[in-house]
């Protein structure tokens, strides 16, 4: 079985750019932030747990080594100590257990600091998690070359998989092939392919697109063939 890639890498294979490990979400791990937003919910609850755990285990051994400064605590009860984190952390405020030393008070007021950045960056990944617009459009996994008002024709379709209505969809076809310059060095040109229909007003479907094949195009008719042949693999 091979394994898994976990960064994008770039190989080059019968002549084509393969880009492995891209839409995994741990080819991310050096971009906490952006790890946070495509990691899957499941995990991401389970980070925040973790987190949330660890954070008052740190400050229940700081109060330990406080001695005896929770009021209503037992002294050296490291239990005690992490629901006084507990309660300090979210804010929660029973009255039953509060801080008699200054050494206790100064770690409050720490772990207060860290409970009010680390509610706001939770907030924020959560919303940002939420307001992340995700595409749900399916694309056909063969396309065809055929006749089409008497041209030979690059026919693609794609579908909206939401129920929605797709209000003036826009499409837009880009080639990407390797060339040689005529100096003799490797070049990636990109191509605009014009499209017959290149938006619909209104429409469930985003697609069929039409592409017309002008002599370039057509030249480069069997190699489209074989790169979305790969594709459909």
């Amino acid at each position: 079985m091979p394994k898994r890639a976990r960064r994008i890498h770039v190989t080059v294979k019968d002549g084509l750019f393969l880009f492995g490990g891209m839409g995994h979400w741990l080819t991310y791990w050096r971009d906490p932030y952006h790890l946070f937003l495509v990691m899957p919910w499941w995990l991401f609850l389970l980070a925040v747990v973790v987190i949330y755990v660890l954070i008052n285990l740190v400050f229940a051994s700081l109060y330990v080594l406080g001695g005896d400064g929770i009021a209503n605590a037992q002294p050296g009860s490291f239990r005690d100590a992490f629901f006084f984190s507990v309660q300090t952390f979210a804010s929660i405020g029973y009255g039953a257990m509060y801080p008699e030393s200054v050494y206790v008070h100064s770690v409050v007021a720490c772990q207060a600091v860290v409970s009010l950045i680390s509610i706001a960056l939770l907030t924020g990944l959560s919303f940002a998690r939420f307001a992340r617009p995700t595409a749900r459009v399916l694309f056909s996994r063969v396309a065809v070359i055929g006749q089409h008002e008497g041209m030979p024709t690059l026919m693609i379709r794609a579908v909206n998989e939401r129920g929605n209505q797709i209000l003036e969809a826009q499409a837009r076809l880009t080639l990407l092939r390797d060339t040689v310059t005529r100096e003799g060095r490797p070049f990636r040109r990109i191509d605009d392919l014009p499209l017959i229909r290149d938006r619909t007003f209104s429409s469930v479907l985003a697609g069929p697109f039409f592409i017309p094949s002008p002599p370039q195009v057509l030249s480069m008719a069997s190699w489209l063939r074989i790169w979305f042949n790969k594709m459909s693999l």
